[in-house]
């Protein structure tokens, strides 16, 4: 007598290791080649620039104090004045560049409505004045 073959039972089931093989390899290609950035805390106390250079010219000042109030060329120009004021200063100069001198803690939308009462009158460079660095 002959005995019966033992079947064995066929396994139908994917074979998962090829898979997990390429995911980990997937996993560490993107691991090694992506960019990590730092999430930076903005710590600002600004004005301040390792260049700051002053050109002596003819060119018009625009202070703003740490209260907000807005100066042109050392005289005290009221909020609502200011595009009056300045487009008289551009007509009579014809100059096309300004100087901002602002506080380090005057609020930005001051410093924000200056640059843009300026731009829409046609001054095309405005420069922020800064204190140079030490280092």
């Amino acid at each position: 007598m002959f005995s019966e073959p033992v079947q064995r039972k066929k396994h139908l089931g994917i074979n998962l290791t090829p898979l997990i093989d390429v995911l980990f390899l997937l996993l560490i290609f993107f691991m090694v080649s992506s960019t990590f950035r730092e999430n930076q805390a903005i710590d600002v106390t600004l004005p301040s620039a390792a260049t700051a250079e002053l050109k002596e010219s003819d060119e018009t000042i625009v202070t703003i104090d740490r209260n907000g109030t807005i100066y042109i060329d050392s005289e005290e120009i009221a909020y609502d004045e200011l595009n009056r004021e300045l487009t008289g200063v551009f007509m009579k100069k014809g100059e096309t560049n300004l100087i901002m001198r602002a506080d380090e803690n005057v609020p930005y939308k001051v410093v924000v409505y200056v640059m843009d009462t300026a731009r829409s009158i046609g001054f095309r460079s405005i420069a922020a004045l800064t204190e140079k660095n030490s280092e």
